[in-house]
């Protein structure tokens, strides 16, 4: 038996009530909902009601439920997010880990609409800096009361309300921050801190995946210090290595032959 853990890339296998569920619908009905009085489109309109529902309690989003908009997939939901919210003269950060899926419409918004694109990197060469659509680039602060400082300075010159990130390094990091108040100007479109540090940690999953009798692979979060006196006996292969932030640890990396070429979602 195979065992899938790349949810964050692609929801490949799903759960058996999931296509139990989908079964039942499309077996018993499947009429669409909220376009009839019958029963069956009615059956369908109570059916994502309760979805939309069900979506509102794992965000912690209070309201009329009505506002959960459902999508095919991210990259849909990340277009239809960025177009339908910004105008022209409005503002949007980017940073050099974001997904193709905020980059190439901010760049096309910048280009078609007139929307300010900033981007942040970690260093001078950092791709945040060299696209050609961007109204602005700035190198990341090394101290996260700084970056703090800088979104704040870019939210004030531009007017911008909302911050969007889906930057596994930024997410937690901006979530903390808001709920202390320290974004004043800001609302981050972001899930709760406790739903971010699941959902960001690999190692976390693959506990959980063990809690549920499913092999999954060793794991080795090594700091700068662990990779020079070298690998721990108990690891087997394959093996996970993971880094928080891979920038940190590039030397050392580049020591043991292991140069990094892409800090993208890099485990």
């Amino acid at each position: 038996m195979s065992h899938y853990l790349d949810y964050a890339a692609t929801s490949a296998e799903r759960p058996r009530a999931v296509a139990a569920a989908m079964s039942d619908f499309l077996l018993q009905g499947g009429a669409s909902p909220g376009r009839g009085g019958y029963a069956a489109a009615v059956d369908a309109g109570r059916r994502v009601l309760a979805c939309r529902r069900a979506v509102q309690r794992v965000l912690g989003v209070g309201g009329d439920p009505g506002r959960v908009a459902f999508f095919q997939n991210a990259t849909q939901a990340l277009n239809t997010a960025l177009w339908g919210s910004l105008e022209p003269g409005d503002a949007l950060v980017v940073s050099q880990y974001d997904h193709n899926a905020v980059l190439r419409p901010a760049a096309y918004l910048e280009r078609e609409r007139g929307v300010e694109v900033h981007g942040l990197a970690h260093g001078a060469r950092g791709i945040g800096l060299y696209s050609r659509q961007l109204h602005r680039g700035y190198i990341y602060p090394k101290e996260r009361s700084e970056l703090l400082d800088l979104l704040n300075g870019i939210a004030r010159e531009s007017g911008a309300k909302f911050l969007m990130t889906v930057s596994m390094i930024d997410a937690i990091a901006v979530r903390t921050a808001a709920d202390a108040g320290r974004l004043p100007q800001l609302r981050p479109l972001l899930p709760s801190r406790d739903q971010l540090e699941l959902v960001n940690d690999k190692l976390a999953v693959c506990r959980m995946a063990a809690s549920l009798g499913i092999e999954t692979p060793d794991a080795w979060e090594p700091s700068e210090s662990q990779l020079d006196e070298g690998i721990p006996e108990r690891l087997t292969y394959p093996c996970i290595l993971k880094w928080r932030d891979p920038e940190l640890v590039h030397e050392s990396l580049a020591r043991h032959g292991l140069p990094v070429l892409k800090a993208e979602y890099a485990y």
